[in-house]
């Protein structure tokens, strides 16, 4: 029977969970929470070394495709949820951590390949949740009752994603494509993951004071390669590092308090990391018609913050921050002799999107709010050709672009207040 395709092929996908539940009540209530899901290090990797496939160009039986597809999908999940009541003093301290950093790499070197369609592929979808909701009551029954809260959530993605062939000798068919993907499917949609974090905390006394604090980062490193190949001989050859790259944050806080209500609430997401493509080798034979090398990433930063207090005397703080900040390359490294026949295309694009909403609000005697929201894109755009290039058609692209219907950074912050004496700052 004769063979009509060989694939090498790779598919994990693994859960991680952690909850921590908890409360107190009492004269004096106090509670700690802390949960965590991490995958540390973990390596998922196809490896093909000294392949001699499939038949010489001579053979009688047909060129078949050849695939080498490593496909790994994560999500980590971390939550903690508390209460506590007190009759004089409650506090509460709750902390969720999520945290993604495997090594996804699919590798073809030293190898001959004679194919009709190959592809050498890797392709990452985390996700990472982190969420902290704490409530903090301490009741006035014999005087003055304090309560504290403090919520932190962190998610954390930061993925190594390679896709890569070198060393090939001699090859010969219509197309290779080499391309690594996060949290994006081969037929270009997308994968709703990324890094998320949400934090909450609330408190309520004579004198109450909360914090809650998220942050959520996103930072993969995406590298698709082709080196020293000198014996490249197919039509078509593409290599592609692509990313959707999403972060979200929001925290919530409220405080009630009889006499003095304080609140804070911090927001940050960062969409960084790099997407990278290149060549870094000869194409010394007349016969590749194109070449492509893309990178291509849209990233997507999020925070919101929201702080509201309660109070004779009340103040609250609401900071949201969110960050697009991706390396984006795309390149013909070295000095070589790069032969093709009809068109080399090299593109480099990020389609940034960074998005900050921070919202105080007050309600007291006298009131104080600050509410400060920072919106930054700063992605770095290259795209370049070293060596000597040979070729009727040749297009460098890099370029820093919009999403549908959106500027790549937007910003509000806005406080309010209702007393007697109101003062705040945005």
């Amino acid at each position: 029977t004769p063979v009509t395709m060989v694939n090498i092929i790779s598919r994990a996908n693994n859960k991680m969970e952690a909850k921590a539940i908890g409360s107190a009540g009492g004269a004096i209530a106090a509670t700690v929470n802390l949960s965590l899901a991490e995958n540390a290090g973990s390596e998922y990797i196809i490896k093909i070394n000294g392949l001699r496939y499939f038949n010489t160009p001579s053979s009688d039986t047909q060129i078949v495709p050849f695939t080498i597809d490593n496909l790994v999908a994560e999500r980590a999940y971390a939550e903690t949820i508390a209460a506590q009541v007190g009759l004089t003093a409650s506090g509460g301290l709750n902390i969720s951590i999520a945290l993604l950093n495997p090594i996804v790499r699919s590798i073809l070197e030293d190898s001959t390949l004679y194919t009709s369609t190959g592809l050498v592929s890797a392709q990452y979808n985390g996700d990472a949740f982190a969420k902290s909701s704490g409530v903090s009551v301490a009741l006035p029954v014999s005087g003055v009752s304090y309560s504290l809260g403090v919520s932190v959530a962190v998610s954390t993605s930061t993925p190594m994603i390679e896709a890569s062939v070198s060393g090939l000798s001699d090859s010969i068919g219509g197309k290779i494509t080499v391309e690594a993907r996060q949290n994006l499917n081969a037929d270009g949609t997308k994968v709703d993951s990324g890094a998320k974090a949400e934090a909450s905390s609330s408190g309520g006394a004579v004198f109450s004071g909360t914090g809650a604090i998220a942050v959520a980062n996103n930072k993969p490193v995406i590298k698709t390669f082709v080196e020293n190949s000198s014996g490249i001989n197919f039509d078509t050859v593409s290599i592609n590092a692509l990313s959707y790259n999403k972060s979200y944050a929001k925290t919530f806080g409220v405080n009630v308090g009889g006499i003095v209500g304080v609140g804070a609430s911090v927001s940050q997401a960062t969409s960084g990391g790099s997407a990278e493509a290149w060549l870094d080798s000869d194409i010394e034979l007349n016969t590749v018609a194109i070449l492509n090398i893309i990178a291509n990433a849209e990233e997507d930063a999020y925070t919101e913050s929201l702080s509201g207090t309660g109070g004779i005397v009340s103040g609250s703080g609401s900071s949201s921050k969110s960050y697009a900040e991706m390396i984006i390359k795309a390149e013909i490294r070295g000095s070589h002799d790069v032969r093709v026949m009809h068109d080399i295309n090299i593109s480099a694009i990020d389609a940034p999107k960074s998005f900050a909403l921070a919202k105080g609000v007050n309600a007291a005697g006298l009131a104080v709010g600050a509410s400060e929201a920072w919106a930054t894109t700063e992605s770095e755009v290259t795209a370049s050709v070293g060596g000597t290039i040979f070729t009727a058609n040749l297009e460098i692209l890099a370029q820093k672009t919009q999403q549908t219907n959106f500027d790549n950074g937007n910003a509000t912050a806005w406080a309010s207040s209702g007393s007697l004496i109101g003062i705040n700052a945005t």
